[in-house]
């Protein structure tokens, strides 16, 4: 069960972040990041309210703060490599960030996953990666290059606070990273508040309630799954979200998948398989 929500995590994640590549052609990125950010925390306050879940250890929810700070340093280095350099070498690169998970879970937590496991773990790293569609050829920035090391060391490592924070309360864990995340966007977000000038207030109102949305349910799945397995390898399964986002690019918009893509998306789906034999 924890490949399994591990997997509708990550097409949760990869279906907010397809909506999110939509709003940014209108909204500049971190006006669409701090507003569906802020929309999420409202959905995760509806959700404790409604569920009014205990916390046998509460303790453990400040990791919850260290995902939040994780995952806005994430963004924040994503974004500032797109700007100066390009996708193809950003995103393949970001998507190593799995291994902090990974090692996290190998390492500190003495986890020993099967050798059909750790096949279809490896798969599935490969996968992302090829599926990110990495450019091998052409002069490289160095700063893009770190920017997007940081990236992945911030996402990676967001999933391993998650998977601490979890036995504390999962809806709780939710709710504080929501909070951290919009206590520390909204600066940008009043920054650039002229940005909403000539954009509709009812379309951004859905789209950002619909990323937020989706966005807390896969944070939700994601901590649920920390709770029912292995961590190294919830985390690699939890990364596929970028295959989530090329294949809705293809479908809906049309766009064109590369060739290696294209092998990416089987292979990771293939290293899933082994996960879920394993």
């Amino acid at each position: 069960m924890a490949v399994l929500f591990a997997l509708l995590a990550s097409a949760c994640g990869g279906f907010a972040d397809f909506l999110g590549g939509i709003a940014s052609r209108r909204l500049p990125a971190v006006v669409v990041v701090a507003v569906s950010q802020s929309a999420g925390l409202a959905v995760a306050v509806g959700v404790v309210l409604v569920t009014r879940p205990g916390s046998e250890h509460p303790a453990d929810l400040m990791w919850a703060v260290g995902a939040g700070v994780c995952m806005v340093l994430g963004l924040v280095s994503f974004y500032s490599a797109l700007s100066v350099g390009t996708m193809g070498v950003v995103a393949p690169i970001s998507a190593l960030g799995v291994l902090v998970p990974v090692l996290w879970g190998l390492a500190l937590r003495g986890e020993a996953p099967s050798r059909l496991a750790v096949g279809g773990a490896a798969l599935g790293i490969a996968g992302v990666v090829l599926a990110s569609g990495p450019e091998l050829s052409g002069r490289v920035a160095g700063r893009s290059i770190a920017l997007a090391v940081i990236a992945g060391a911030g996402f990676g490592s967001a999933t391993v606070f998650i998977a601490e924070a979890a036995p504390g309360g999962i809806a709780w864990t939710v709710l504080i990273l929501k909070l951290t995340v919009v206590v520390l966007t909204v600066p940008a977000l009043l920054r650039h508040r002229q940005a909403f000038a000539d954009v509709p207030r009812r379309w951004l109102a859905l789209v950002t309630l619909a990323i937020g949305a989706i966005d807390v349910s896969g944070i939700l799945l994601l901590a649920h799954a920390t709770t029912l397995g292995l961590v190294s390898l919830v985390g690699v399964v939890a990364s596929l979200y970028p295959i989530v986002t090329v294949l809705l690019a293809f479908w809906v918009l049309r766009e064109r998948m590369q060739r290696v893509q294209q092998i990416g998306a089987v292979v990771a789906f293939a290293g899933v398989a082994l996960l879920a034999l394993g």
